[in-house]
């Protein structure tokens, strides 16, 4: 019975796990026109927060440590993030111009546009891009909350449901 050499074992090992990782990222799509800067970062461990007033209430509960990290983006007319999900979830304020919010699962591909002054909220493995089809500059903010130590961004390939 022949054995493998170890060194040889570890190059077919690593050859196996680039072959894998080039088709993954071949499937990702790429951003377009888009740029964005990390303003704020902190570390929070497991909370439970309610907030209340006669005629609105809110509540938060995270168990596990987390990253709470608030980030600026912009994107130019004609640009567009890629399809993506993110590890947790996201509150977005559109500050300028507006997006275009397509969801993977969607079969019409309708948009959501969100113009300035308004903004949205997606949940953890929500697969979906922005576009801005508009004719300025759009920004906005994101603070995200999501496992400590995790990503902020897992690029996807193209659902196949919107004809972009």
């Amino acid at each position: 019975m022949s054995r493998i050499n170890p060194a040889t074992g570890r190059m077919v090992g690593a050859t196996i796990l680039t072959v894998i990782l080039s088709g993954a990222a071949a499937l990702a799509t790429p951003s377009f026109g888009t740029s964005q800067s990390t303003l704020a970062s902190s570390l929070h461990t497991t909370f439970d927060v309610d907030a209340k007033r006669p005629d609105w209430k809110a509540s938060l509960k995270v168990k596990g440590v987390s990253d709470v990290v608030v980030t600026s983006h912009s994107v130019i007319p004609g640009g567009y993030s890629g399809w993506h999900s993110h590890p947790g979830l996201s509150i977005v304020s559109v500050t300028q111009g507006a997006v275009w919010l397509y969801d993977a699962d969607d079969p019409t591909c309708a948009p959501s546009i969100v113009p300035a002054g308004h903004g949205f909220v997606e949940a953890g493995d929500h697969v979906h891009i922005l576009r801005n089809e508009g004719g300025v500059e759009a920004r906005w903010t994101t603070t995200s909350i999501r496992p400590a130590g995790s990503a902020g961004r897992i690029d996807q390939p193209n659902p196949g449901n919107c004809p972009f």
